[in-house]
C-alpha cells in the first residue's frame, strides 16, 4: 500500500500478478481489506474460466467506464488472494 503526499492511502500493486503489458485490471480487497491491483491478460482469463469468457463476451455497459492506467478496471468482491 502506497501513500501520498496528501497523506491518501492508495491502492497497491500485487507483487507477481501485475503485469506491466495485461489489459485489464482486477480491484480485489486483502486480508486487511487494502486495496491491490492485479493487471493481467482478458485472454488467459477467458481460457482459464468460463465465468471470465462469459463476462468478457457481453457488451460494455455504458456509462461504465472505469479505467487504471488507460486499461479497463474491475472492482472484484474477491479476495485478492483467490
Amino acid at each position: 500500500m502506497n501513500i501520498d503526499d496528501t497523506g491518501i492511502t492508495t491502492p497497491r500493486r500485487h507483487e507477481r500478478w501485475y503485469l506491466l503489458d495485461g489489459d485489464i485490471v482486477l480491484s480485489a480487497s486483502d486480508q486487511e481489506q487494502k486495496t491491490v491491483l492485479l493487471r493481467v491478460h482478458r485472454f488467459m482469463l477467458s481460457y482459464h474460466s468460463p465465468v471470465f469468457a462469459g463476462m468478457f463476451s457481453l457488451p460494455p455497459n455504458a456509462g461504465v467506464n472505469d479505467l487504471y492506467e488507460d486499461v479497463p478496471l474491475v472492482n472484484m468482491l474477491d479476495d485478492a488472494e483467490d
